[in-house]
């Protein structure tokens, strides 16, 4: 079966299969905070780190929000249509087990009570993605899950080591679902299961997909910054070998990627051939004059398509490997997080307005046309 994206204003946590964050309806004018709408709440385990909250719009303009240890269908007026918590969804993934008497392969259906009994193992779990028919899938512990319109599961894969950084698993054109890991690679999730289409690195987050389906990878400590076609053959690499932020691919088929250890971000044409070099690790988001807003810890730089600075605004910000990043309209106004704070910059830099959203804030998202929204302090907050 295909699992296409949903044809919404913003399906993935950073926009579109390509990572391009461009929002194509008008942003919020107004530094206008709704009151809090109240989600659902699960307890957490002492002592460990909160996953990062937020959401995406699903088909029927309603949104799905992953708080805590929870995923939600909330409507645009804040009510919560239904909950699932995630480790129940967790245990329902069907994990193979080897016995130690025999090599062949068999399976277990792992429940609450062997979860338990493991101590509750730290809780994994992607932001959301919005799929055609009012899908959602989402990354979690040894696997992923795809959850339908009402919640109920409808499909599962097990794997362990999945990517913890946070975005959105991405989607290729043709409808099937690419999962990233901590070190066990990149997989293809087809009808007959699991495809590993190569091992490129470590703690790699979720790729971009190009037009043709093949896929953009930060091989992070490994193959590099590198082009790869949905059968795991390699179209090309690059010099940027220790590339380890979020990648994005504009409508060009232009690449962008950011690496920490390095320093900086580089662009790359279609067929892998430098562009340009921003001097800080970046997130990027598509311009559109075709170049590109650039996000890194300490500044806000608009760039041309060669990486050429047309303004740079120094804004500190926190990127968390790409799960926070710029969100762009089509006039051009640019909305970046802060710290604790929404700021949106007009095309030419200069702050519009700024919004305090609360201490324990996730990434903001779209809501919908002229309106954004937001997870903050474990309430669920709309923006313009």
């Amino acid at each position: 079966m295909a699992w296409v994206l949903a044809s919404t204003l913003w399906p993935r946590s950073a926009g579109d299969a390509g990572n391009r964050r461009r929002f194509e309806a008008e942003g919020p004018q107004v530094p206008r905070l709704s009151a809090p709408c109240f989600l659902p709440a699960l307890r957490a385990i002492a002592g460990e780190a909160s996953p990062i909250d937020g959401g995406v719009i699903a088909d029927d303009g309603s949104l799905r929000v992953v708080h805590g240890e929870c995923l939600s269908a909330v409507e645009l007026d804040g009510t919560v249509r239904w909950t699932r918590a995630v480790r129940e969804l967790v245990a329902a993934i069907v994990v193979p087990v080897v016995e130690a008497d025999d090599e062949s392969e068999c399976y277990a259906r792992l429940d609450e009570e062997a979860l338990a009994a493991e101590e509750a193992p730290r809780l994994v779990r992607s932001l959301p993605t919005a799929l055609a028919g009012g899908h959602t899938l989402l990354g979690v512990t040894r696997g992923a899950v795809i959850v339908d319109a009402r919640g109920e599961l409808v499909a599962q894969v097990a794997q362990e080591l999945m990517d913890d950084s946070g975005p959105s698993p991405c989607v290729t054109g043709s409808g099937v679902p690419v999962l990233s890991t901590i070190a066990e690679g990149v997989f293809a999730w087809e009808d007959a299961g699991l495809r590993r289409l190569g091992s490129f690195g470590y703690d790699v987050v979720p790729p971009a997909v190009y037009r043709d389906d093949s896929l953009a990878i930060a091989g992070y400590a490994g193959k590099g910054f590198c082009r790869v076609t949905l059968g795991g053959e390699l179209v090309w690499g690059t010099e940027l070998a220790e590339a380890d932020l979020l990648p994005s691919i504009n409508s060009s088929q232009h690449a962008a990627v950011g690496s920490r250890n390095d320093r900086c971000s580089m662009l790359f044409g279609a067929a892998g051939d430098p562009l340009g070099v921003h001097p800080c690790a970046a997130v990027f988001a598509e311009y559109p004059d075709g170049g590109w807003v650039a996000v890194s810890d300490c500044a806000v730089a608009r760039i041309d398509s060669s990486a050429t600075k047309i303004w740079w605004a120094e804004i500190a910000t926190t990127l968390r490997w790409g799960v926070l990043g710029p969100i762009v309209d089509p006039g051009g106004m640019i909305y970046v997080q802060d710290g604790e704070s929404l700021v949106a910059l007009d095309p030419n830099g200069t702050a519009k307005f700024s919004v305090w959203l609360g201490k324990s804030v996730g990434p903001v998202f779209p809501a919908g046309p002229g309106r954004f929204a937001v997870v903050a302090d474990g309430v669920l907050r709309f923006i313009g």
